[in-house]
């Protein structure tokens, strides 16, 4: 299967609210990509029919493989 592997830096915030990516395709087509569950460290999704165009297959396209990793903060400040 093609597959695109994409690695997504993001903030603890974020891990714990959701995040909204806006990616574009190999294709020139825009992306949105809605992730509202809490993001754990090493969180995949798997976009099916996004990857790279199958060359035997020209029609069909492999997976888009996101993996997310936290930035976790070096400390909490209490106000």
């Amino acid at each position: 299967m093609e597959m695109i592997w994409l690695s997504i830096k993001n903030s603890f915030l974020e891990a714990l609210t959701g995040i909204s990516l806006s990616l574009t395709t190999l294709d020139g087509r825009n992306l949105m990509i809605l992730v509202i569950n809490i993001v754990k460290p090493d969180h995949e999704v798997v976009i099916p029919n996004k990857g790279m165009p199958i060359s035997k297959e020209p029609n069909t396209k492999g997976h888009l493989k996101i993996k997310f990793d936290i930035i976790f903060p070096s400390r909490f400040i209490v106000e």
